[in-house]
């Protein structure tokens, strides 16, 4: 039988397949199909994916005034959704607000809501739009992590808390945890090794303007962390200033570090630091960007000159010598610091498979770039299995 031509086609999908449609739409999107109809309300109402942006409502160019009036609409937006879930389960939850205790009540019972329906994937963020993480300002958590979240920690797998501070004796029951992103909050290197000590699942950890973990000593065992840390430019100034300002005195045992840097002298000491302490790392991203540099830095070995780093002598860490297999670069300016840094991690990577160069676009001028890839090439290779790539 012939379908009419002014059939709505997506009438005739089961729930399921209009649910699964609505999951790859942003939240905001998808949540403005409840006006459609009492089956549309039913399905996006049971989405299990679910995300509170309060950057979506309120704009930050406007009035006063009026961006009040959009956090109000945006808050009235979280009551009335949430009374009228009528999913059984959450699989992620992601709460963006600032100024979180002028709505506390309203930010528990968010919190509360997705623990009490599984939520395995749990992203807290408190900071302030306004905040900027490369000035050297230590802002207060905002918010503290609700009792009732220590309490169904065993089924989280994923965790974001920026700006919202937590027990760490309380955080003992978080056995599944995969995933944990930590920023915008005091954090001191002996919760840091409780967490990871304790959290023996944790695969991923990212560190975002977190203060107080000048010595980064992990303890004598091993940490449970297995596959990504990423760090940020005020880490890189920071670790290298402890006890230990070589390397962590147990060993790091993750597969894949990020740092995001601006590759500037006094940013190198930490990025050894972490290279010294990851034996085995297979690949290296570095993502630079703008950065605060701070001009009280101090160096963590007298007689060193910064200006000169890669041209003085320098230990060889492991991982360089016998795990690293790929180095990705992104935003690459070809300044002498960047050009010197590739050379010698080309130099000493021996078991280096691919070196990855993408350009800051708009940065370099075709007779630059063309200077950049005369370079990387002109490099002795420590790897004979290496290429090497500039775009």
């Amino acid at each position: 039988m012939a379908i009419p031509s002014n059939t709505d086609m997506f009438s005739l999908l089961p729930d399921s397949v209009l649910l699964l449609i609505l999951s790859m739409l942003p939240f905001k999107e998808a949540a403005k199909t409840s006006v459609l109809s009492k089956r549309w309300m039913k399905i996006s109402h049971s989405m299990e994916n679910i995300e509170f942006n309060e950057l979506s409502f309120v704009k930050q160019n406007e009035s006063d005034e009026t961006k009040q009036e959009q956090r109000r609409v945006f808050l009235n937006f979280i009551t009335n959704w949430i009374s009228n879930f009528q999913g059984s389960v959450v699989n992620k939850f992601i709460l963006n607000v600032s100024d979180p205790a002028s709505c506390r009540h309203t930010m528990e019972q968010c919190v509360e809501f997705a623990t009490q329906h599984g939520a395995k994937d749990l992203r807290l963020d408190f900071s302030n739009p306004k905040w900027d993480e490369n000035e050297w300002v230590e802002h207060d958590a905002l918010m503290k992590l609700p009792e009732h979240v220590y309490g169904h920690g065993s089924s989280l797998e994923a965790i974001k808390l920026y700006s919202c501070g937590f027990s760490m004796p309380k955080f003992l029951n978080f056995g599944a945890l995969k995933d944990v992103s930590l920023g915008w909050i005091e954090l001191n290197i002996k919760t840091l090794r409780t967490l990871l000590s304790s959290c023996e699942m944790i695969e991923n950890l990212t560190l975002k303007k977190c203060w107080n973990l000048e010595d980064f000593y992990l303890g004598d065992n091993n940490v449970g962390l297995k596959r990504v840390l990423t760090v940020c430019s005020f880490l890189l100034q920071a670790i290298p200033s402890g006890e230990e300002p070589v390397k962590v005195q147990c060993c790091l045992n993750i597969r894949h570090l990020i740092m995001k840097t601006q590759m500037h002298p006094y940013e190198m000491f930490g990025f050894m630091f972490l290279l010294n302490s990851s034996p085995v790392l297979e690949k290296l991203t570095i993502e630079i960007g703008h950065g605060k540099i701070f001009e009280s830095y101090e160096p963590p070995f007298q007689g060193f000159n910064t200006d000169k780093y890669w041209q003085q002598p320098l230990i060889t860490p492991v991982c360089l010598k016998k795990a690293v297999k790929v180095v990705e670069i992104k935003g690459f300016r070809g300044t002498e610091n960047e050009l010197l840094a590739v050379k010698y991690i080309v130099e000493t990577g021996k078991v280096l498979e691919e070196v990855s160069i993408n350009m800051m676009y708009g940065n370099l001028e075709e007779e630059k770039l063309r200077l950049v890839r005369r370079f990387c090439t002109a490099i002795p290779k420590a790897s004979k299995k290496l290429k090497i790539s500039v775009a």
